[in-house]
Formats: structure tokens, C-alpha cells, sequence
């Protein structure tokens, strides 16, 4: 069974298996892999949620009051002892797409596009 992005990866990989009836494929890509594992990489997927969770996706980012007033009291569940200087990684005094870029660097995101993607 393949959901959301798995529906454009389990195809790929039944190449590999012989022992497999059928698929159950559940979801559809907008774009191609590659621009869904960028925009996934690039923070703004992260942005998507965080800004519901904190109340604020009118503006697109968490500032310190909002992280502080925590509206529908995530804080406790998703970043128990976490300050907001510890999310705010460029220290511009936002959580924005850019500290969760720095986050997820690790994973992949520049660096996978310069090894495996030609980037325009």
C-alpha cells in the first residue's frame, strides 16, 4: 500500500518483488518528486503545520508572543522545554521556513541537491 508520496514510490520499488498481487495506491502528486522532497526540505511543509499549531498562518511565521501564548496549547506536547531561541536558529527574532531549512539541512536538502539534482 502506497499513501500520499509512497503512491509515487511503491510502484518504483515493486520492480523489486515478485511476490506482490496488486497495489492499493491512496493520493496523487501535484508536482514531481523532486520539487515535493524540495518544498518538504526547504521548511515550508514544516511552516504549514506550525503555524496552525501556534495560531498565526495569516502571517506565516511564529514570533515570541505567539510562541509564549501558545494558543491552543502545543507547547507541551510538541516542544516540552524547548525555548524559543532554540527554534529560532538565524536568531531574527521569528520561527519562519528558513530555521526549520537550517533544521532539516541535515537531512539532505542542499546537499542532496547539489549531489543528485540539477538545480535552476
Amino acid at each position: 500500500m502506497g499513501v500520499s508520496e509512497g503512491a509515487t514510490l511503491i510502484p518504483f520499488a515493486m520492480k523489486e518483488c515478485n511476490d506482490v498481487a496488486g497495489l492499493l495506491l491512496l493520493g496523487f502528486s501535484y508536482e514531481n518528486m523532486r520539487e515535493t522532497l524540495n518544498w518538504q526540505l526547504s521548511g515550508g511543509s514544516s511552516m504549514v503545520n506550525m503555524c496552525k499549531y501556534f495560531g498565526c498562518s495569516q502571517k506565516g511565521y511564529i514570533d515570541k508572543s505567539d510562541f509564549v501564548l501558545d494558543k491552543y496549547h502545543v507547547r507541551p506536547s510538541l516542544f516540552p522545554d524547548v525555548k524559543f531561541e532554540d527554534l529560532d536558529l538565524d536568531r531574527d527574532g521569528k520561527i519562519t521556513e528558513k530555521d526549520f531549512a537550517i533544521q532539516l539541512s541535515d537531512y539532505g536538502g542542499r546537499s542532496m541537491k547539489k549531489r543528485y539534482w540539477n538545480t535552476r
